[in-house]
């Protein structure tokens, strides 16, 4: 008998035990909870603090976004056109070559065109006087590029030039599809072949 009372107390006590430990968690978070509501209802006046006062310091404007800027078709001609004789006066042949279309590639090979006057100028002093645009249709810009060549001991005129480079927009890109080397005139007097346009 007397197990059987012992075994019954012990049961009851672990009864007790795991209603408390099921109770007590639900007691801790409503009196969290409680505590929360009545400190954000009742919460103390937040302390001011008050700082010297000091000279406002300017501030810089923000940065702007950069714009892109798209270029007109006859801008970007003009702008392959300054690469092109760029890449020849500084005697970067395979850089020029480049930027021949792949049909002009085909029918004038590198080792012709390093030789060839019409496409790299002849060995001397060259001064560019002007770039004149002119559009040939929709895809097709023509650019001359008048040129002098100069004595290189006196940087006097000795012959004037004008360098005809056609171009032709494939994807808005400008690829050369012909160039041709025009004399103009000679001397000191040929200084100016064209009017400014």
């Amino acid at each position: 008998m007397q197990n059987t009372t012992v075994s019954s107390r012990q049961e009851s006590h672990w009864r007790s035990r795991l209603l408390c430990c099921i109770a007590l968690p639900f007691l801790a978070v409503g009196l969290f909870a409680c505590s929360m509501s009545r400190g954000a209802a009742h919460s103390p006046p937040s302390p001011t603090v008050t700082l010297p006062s000091r000279k406002p310091t300017p501030r810089s404007a923000p940065t702007p976004t950069p714009t892109v800027t798209i270029l007109s078709a006859k801008q970007t001609t003009l702008n392959m056109a300054h690469r092109y004789v760029g890449l020849i006066m500084g005697m970067r042949y395979r850089d020029a070559y480049d930027l021949l279309s792949s049909q002009e590639q085909n029918e004038v090979p590198y080792s012709v065109y390093i030789t060839n006057d019409n496409d790299v100028l002849a060995p001397g002093c060259w001064k560019v006087d002007e770039y004149i645009i002119s559009q040939v249709n929709a895809l097709t810009w023509d650019v001359g590029v008048i040129l002098i060549q100069l004595s290189c001991s006196t940087s006097v005129s000795l012959a004037c030039y004008d360098w005809h480079l056609r171009f032709y927009l494939l994807y808005q890109l400008p690829e050369i599809v012909s160039i041709g080397l025009y004399p103009t005139g000679s001397g000191p007097a040929c200084a100016r072949p064209y009017a400014r346009r």
